[in-house]
């Protein structure tokens, strides 16, 4: 199935309405999972500007309806000003539902505000991480602010990042036409719209490992302010079957699953004592072979 028959939209709201629509209001994040195809183990703290943020929101409104809006990262729960940030979406009317992605660590010293301001709150609970209120705390906490309350377990990642360029052209569009980030991750940052979570960070993410940033990237996302956001321009973007050119650095859903463990622990990580040492060390060695073996038959 093609990228362009998988476009999600919700019809009956204006020309289109998106389903989903993801804001990363950190890039940093305070875990370091082995595999985080956002590589927010290996950025700078970093929080969008309150300012920006709602200048790309209402922005995007002209331009698409969506149905939920994404609040993630990074760790959103790292933004200093997380709350005022839940608050401007709401006023701005961008998207149906306001919706948070979080590991669930920093949960303790979130404050009522931060509950009153979300629809539904998404937990990733990581192996031997521990969610920073109990399950029964956080039930009676969506009851009582009146929020949809999920809790994943997130046992395992696909592991998506590579190192190499893939210069096998086919294989490339084979990555993007498969890719189920493509179909579901639209992403809004800095001004841009992707329709990749991933594909904002790669600039980042190639400069770190000391190779060129292709000049094609900058078509892998479209400008939102001005004339370039309009709803006809962001329908074409995503019926594009134009891979990304960070499609040449990325496995898609084609990599293979590797247990999701702790490069290391930093400050905010609470009670090192419930991480299983030994079965990172193994997972670690596991994710190595992986990255070697894509190396190896990229050559």
């Amino acid at each position: 199935m093609a990228v362009s028959d998988m476009v999600s939209w919700v019809i009956g709201r204006g020309p289109a309405a998106l389903a989903h629509l993801d804001y990363n209001v950190t890039e940093h994040c305070n875990l370091t999972c082995v595999g985080c195809d956002h590589d927010s183990p290996a950025a700078p703290p970093r929080m969008v500007d309150v300012e920006t943020f709602r200048k790309d929101l209402v922005a995007f409104k002209s331009a698409s309806r969506v149905r939920e809006l994404r609040i993630l990262g990074g760790e959103p729960l790292l933004h200093s000003r997380l709350v005022e940030l839940l608050q401007i979406a709401r006023s701005v009317g961008v998207a149906d539902k306001i919706v948070v992605f979080t590991n669930g660590v920093l949960l303790g010293r979130a404050p009522d505000g931060f509950f009153d301001a979300v629809d539904a709150l998404y937990i990733s609970k990581y192996p031997g991480v521990v969610v920073g209120l109990p399950r029964a705390e956080l039930v009676r906490k969506s009851r009582k602010h009146n929020f949809k309350l999920s809790i994943l377990n997130c046992d395992t990642f696909v592991e998506r990042l590579i190192d190499t360029e893939i210069t096998d052209k086919a294989r490339v569009a084979r990555i993007y036409q498969t890719c189920t980030i493509a179909k579901n991750c639209h992403t809004l940052h800095e001004g841009r719209f992707y329709k990749c979570s991933v594909a904002p960070f790669f600039a980042r993410r190639l400069t770190k490992l000391g190779q060129a940033v292709p000049q094609d990237i900058a078509t892998d996302s479209i400008a939102i302010h001005g004339d370039g956001g309009d709803a006809a321009r962001v329908q074409a973007y995503l019926k594009d079957t134009t891979p990304l050119a960070a499609c040449r650095w990325c496995l898609g859903s084609t990599g293979q699953e590797m247990p999701n463990s702790q490069a290391r622990l930093r400050p905010l990580q609470r009670r090192g004592d419930d991480i299983n040492p030994p079965r990172f060390r193994r997972a670690r060695r596991y994710a190595a072979r992986l990255t070697a073996g894509v190396r190896r038959a990229l050559r």
